[in-house]
């Protein structure tokens, strides 16, 4: 990550949460989340649907931890943001 005139941020891991969300009552359709998953500098899955998960269904929350190197990292200096990418049929 970098921010226009400031040096890379000294990144150690991003990691994420998502819960499982609230089967569906009619279809038992559900997401499955995925707890203290690793996404920086690769891709991982984050979230699953079973069988019945289509239409509109939600997961449950979602959170980021970012983990940072070495000391000295100034406070509010940095902006950043997560890309992701929306994908059918992968396998685990």
């Amino acid at each position: 990550m970098t921010t226009k005139d400031a040096p890379d941020l000294p990144i150690k891991s991003l990691t994420t949460t998502t819960l499982d969300g609230t089967p569906d009552e009619l279809t038992g359709g559900q997401i499955t989340g995925s707890t203290d998953l690793n996404i920086y500098k690769k891709s991982n899955v984050v979230a699953t649907g079973n069988n019945n998960a289509n239409g509109r269904l939600t997961s449950g929350k979602t959170s980021a931890s970012l983990t940072l190197g070495p000391a000295g990292v100034k406070s509010a200096t940095y902006n950043g943001t997560i890309d992701y990418t929306i994908a059918a049929n992968i396998q685990p």
